[in-house]
């Protein structure tokens, strides 16, 4: 049997000589286990996660400091604990509810028989967050890593101001001493990759090399910055001694502003002189003297990379020099820096190698990594901490692109690397370590977590909160360093109108260390959405698990950043499904309680439009309306497009919900109000359109005069000075533009043919707007907007006629619009006129009707009988009939004309 018929299975370890031990019988089963974990009470950031248990300790046992215990010694500050359930049964999986440490184990007593210790235990964030000093700077942490072992001298130049010496930042090895005053330490700040660097002036300070083994290769490594006027003379900016007496000597040249390199012989002699092209005023560089010995041959190569040039994707260029001499290098000894008057130029982070490669990948370092994902910073500087880290990200849409890496404690760097992309930082659950997810692994996923209110799979209290707590309306983002950008609600319900169309401005800003000023607009805009959501919050929701037992698995499964829905809430709330982001979560643990209140925000900010998500990749329509009204029970509603497309008609993108009136319906197909394409075959009439509604034939009888032939409707004229008429009465639209296609098979003789479109027509087809495209007997075609009220009046007339032969097709464009009317038209297969070659205005027939087609050739014509006029493509453009399922929230009632219609979940584009 399972929970809550038998036990729930807790179990409490203790990780003890490098084994769990388990603990449990000592456990007090009368005093639940409470465990927190993640963000609590809406805070901004995770918190160390806890847990709480009484244990026996009427032994002292769990006195840390007690010799008598069996676990003196082996347990104390920071001892790992593991809680873990077994809700399936003796059989089932054990399910690992936290792992921590143990940071207190104070003993309390009422008398000597009941001797208790209240354990609390703590996430690995309580410890990295006690105390804790900033990390160094990002080329001091890639320099004095212990993973770069060919690095043998190193000195930051990161002291501060008032600093008489410049340590070394290599365990044990010497600081470099000032030889000579007129340096200023601490000065220079604008390199971000750095602290504060000191600007040489006429100052010099050296530093011994630490002895090490010659390999024949040196390298040499240091960064310089420039400043903007060339000095007035040449100025030494570094000079290497070496065990076999040479010197080799960086100056930067006052007259040419270029970076010089001088070597020279044990007595003195100048074996070389080089120099690399363009003056360097202005710029900052990393400087790079290699020495290669080969026998008696000493390879020289001088590069220098300009720092701000440099990108973590593409590089950079590097300039080098390279040149060839007699000599023997040895070791190096001393290093000295400056011993002229070099002004303002700055220097730091010397380091010296014994291999050329020494220096691979520090490229990043040096630009303190700006631009690299919030994704990779995370990872990175977890690994480069030894902190075990588990991290997810959707492999298509990386994470927010971060700033330099400043100096800064490691949680502020990791949370500022978050706040950035928006992700989620968290402690893991089974193990003692971090756990991340960036902003796009919370789109639109799955439910890990669905309850049903109306099931009481909801314990008390749920209450929403609905206040303006988190309402941000005027945003402005502050790129760390750089610019910004601002984005504003000018309309909704949210707005910074005031009340009633909105509630007024909340504005506020905040600074992200972003890579670049063009990140600004876009994270302005969706810190906009988050903020303007305009529904109520849950911060929490509280499930019973012992009264709820078919949900364990499910609740089980839950952690930080996934989605929770709550279904069927109770009526007095809005009907549709509550949408929560699970932030954190409280469970208290027992024999036969397993009671758990997640902590969660708004889940509906993050239902962003997904290509592959049937229900959030579509995106609405600029704005759709009811075009005729819908009773409580109709389940075909005309919609019209008033702005932008109409609805898409892809029957793979079926169904999808919409919402009208606060009624959510879900719509199962899609079509045009009315449309005919003519592929059937029909004799004696028209028959059914293929939009579902009957063709009604007007004028004479039905036969011959009537036809589908397969491919068109015909009208096969054999009497003059008659209509020939075919409708869709059963239509009832006011407002809808049309458009028709039909081929005029003769040139008219003796007097002119018509053929017209009808809108707003009346059940008898006597009353109707419509626009006439004449043909006379001069071979032209021309087109009027006309009415019948049943007497037939001219509205306006297209002044320019087309070209007509026999057997030419057109299509006319018919639009009526309150009292406004529009209309054009064109030869079949030719581009469409962009604009109405004809209006009008009339109010005589104000609507609603159906539509139809009519043919007629005039008493004087003399054209053979029957003249046969094959109509197709019969179509209304901006109305749409939908096929819905009614009261998807159980709501059904009755809806006017001109009610917006809307997707329930409209594609939102995200960050």
């Amino acid at each position: 049997m399972a929970f809550p018929n038998t036990p729930l299975g807790v179990m409490v370890e203790l990780y003890i000589g490098g084994v769990w031990v388990d603990i449990t019988g000592d456990v007090y089963t009368n005093n639940l286990i409470t465990i927190t974990r993640g963000r609590q009470d809406e805070a901004s950031r995770t918190d160390a996660g806890t847990c709480v248990f009484v244990l026996d300790n009427s032994t002292g046992r769990y006195s840390s400091r007690n010799p008598r215990s069996d676990l003196f010694g082996l347990i104390g500050r920071n001892t790992p604990v593991r809680v873990s359930i077994q809700p399936g049964g003796a059989t089932a999986p054990r399910l690992v509810r936290f792992v921590g440490e143990v940071s207190s184990w104070p003993p309390k007593w009422s008398t000597a028989r009941y001797v208790t210790v209240t354990a609390s235990a703590a996430g690995i964030l309580r410890r990295l967050g006690q105390g804790a000093t900033p990390l160094a700077s990002p080329m001091r942490r890639e320099f004095a890593s212990p993973t770069r072992t060919s690095i043998v001298a190193y000195w930051p130049l990161e002291d501060g101001s008032t600093a008489t010496e410049y340590a070394s930042a290599l365990p044990g090895a010497s600081p470099m001493i000032v030889v000579a005053e007129g340096a200023k330490p601490g000065a220079y700040t604008a390199y971000e990759a750095s602290e504060a660097l000191p600007t040489l002036g006429t100052g010099q300070f050296t530093g011994s090399v630490p002895a090490y083994t010659d390999t024949g290769e040196t390298a040499l490594r240091f960064f310089a910055a420039f400043p903007d006027t060339p000095l007035t003379a040449d100025a030494p900016i570094l000079d290497m001694r070496t065990t076999t007496g040479m010197r080799f000597v960086l100056a930067w040249e006052g007259t040419t502003g270029v970076l010089s390199i001088s070597s020279y012989a044990k007595d003195g002699t100048r074996l070389e002189y080089h120099a690399i092209t363009g003056n360097l005023a202005g710029r900052r560089l990393s400087i790079g003297l290699d020495l290669t010995q080969s026998g008696t041959e000493i390879t020289r190569r001088l590069y220098v990379i300009d720092v701000d040039e440099y990108t973590l994707v593409g590089g950079g260029l590097v300039p080098s020099i390279v040149n060839t001499f007699t000599g023997t290098v040895g070791r190096v000894t001393t290093i000295t820096l400056g011993g002229g008057a070099a002004g303002d130029v700055v220097v730091g982070h010397v380091a010296l190698a014994d291999s050329r490669a020494a220096y691979g990948a520090t490229g990043s370092a040096m630009i303190g990594y700006a631009g690299e994902g919030a994704l990779s910073r995370i990872v990175r500087l977890c690994a480069e901490e030894g902190i075990p880290l588990t991290a997810r990200g959707v492999a298509d849409l990386p994470s927010s692109a971060v700033g330099t890496q400043s100096v800064a404690a490691l949680l502020d760097l990791l949370q500022e690397s978050v706040e950035a992309d928006g992700g989620r930082l968290y402690e893991q659950r089974d193990a003692l370590g971090l756990a991340l997810r960036t902003r796009a692994t919370l789109y639109t996923q799955p439910p890990k977590l669905t309850l049903d209110y109306s099931a009481a799979e909801v314990a008390e209290p749920f209450e929403p909160v609905d206040d303006d707590q988190h309402v941000q309306n005027d945003v402005t983002i502050v790129r760390k360093g750089g610019s910004s950008a601002r984005a504003v609600a000018e309309t909704g319900p949210l707005s910074v109108e005031a009340p009633p169309n909105g509630v007024g401005r909340y504005s506020g800003s905040t600074t992200l260390n972003l890579f670049a000023d063009e990140q600004c607009s876009p994270h302005a805009y969706w810190h906009l959405h988050k903020g303007t959501r305009d529904a109520p919050r849950y911060p929490s929701a509280h499930v019973e698990v012992h009264n709820a037992p078919h949900l364990a698995e499910q609740v089980a499964a839950v952690d930080v950043g996934d989605r929770a829905v709550i279904a069927n809430p109770p009526p007095w709330l809005p009907p549709e499904q509550i949408e929560l982001l699970v932030e954190g979560y409280t469970e208290t643990l027992g024999v036969h309680t397993w009671d758990v209140t997640f902590n969660a925000s708004p889940g509906g900010v993050y239902l962003v439009g997904m290509a592959d998500d049937t229900e959030y990749g579509r995106a609405d329509t600029d704005a759709t309306e009811l075009a005729q009204p819908a009773t409580d029970t109709a389940t075909e509603l005309m919609v019209r497009a008033t702005e932008g497309g109409t609805w898409d008609v892809d029957p793979g993108d079926l169904p999808f919900p919409v919402t009208i009136g606060g009624e959510e319906l879900r719509v199962d197909a899609v079509g045009p109000a009315a449309g005919d394409t003519f592929t059937r075959a029909v004799a004696g009439g028209w028959g059914p359109a293929e939009s579902g509604q009957a063709w009604q034939v007007s004028g004479l009888a039905p036969g011959s005069h009537y036809a589908v032939n397969g491919s068109a409707g015909l009208h096969s004229i054999g009497t003059r000075n008659t209509y020939y008429v075919c409708s869709l009465p059963s239509l009832s639209l006011d407002d809808v533009e049309m458009v028709a296609t039909f081929t005029m098979p003769i040139a008219p003789t003796g007097d002119g043919v018509s053929a017209f479109v009808m809108l707003r027509t009346d059940a008898a087809a006597t009353s109707f707007y419509m626009a006439r495209v004449y043909f006379n007997t001069s071979g032209t075609a021309q087109l009027s907007l006309r009415k019948r009220t049943p007497t037939e009046t001219v509205l306006a007339t297209y002044a320019t006629a087309l070209a007509h032969t026999a057997g030419t097709s057109y299509t006319v464009r018919l639009r009526v619009e309150g009292s406004t009317l529009a209309a054009r038209f064109w030869k079949t297969g030719e581009r469409e006129p962009s604009g109405w070659q004809v209006t009008a205005t009339d109010t005589d027939i104000p609507g609603p009707g159906g539509l139809g087609v009519r043919s007629f050739v005039t008493t004087g014509n003399t054209n053979t009988l029957p003249v046969v006029v094959a109509w197709d493509d019969v179509a209304v453009t901006d109305v749409q009939k939908l096929t819905v399922t009614r009261a998807r929230n159980n709501i059904a009632k009755a809806h006017p004309q001109g009610a917006a219609v809307s997707l329930t979940h409209p594609a939102f584009t995200a960050l």
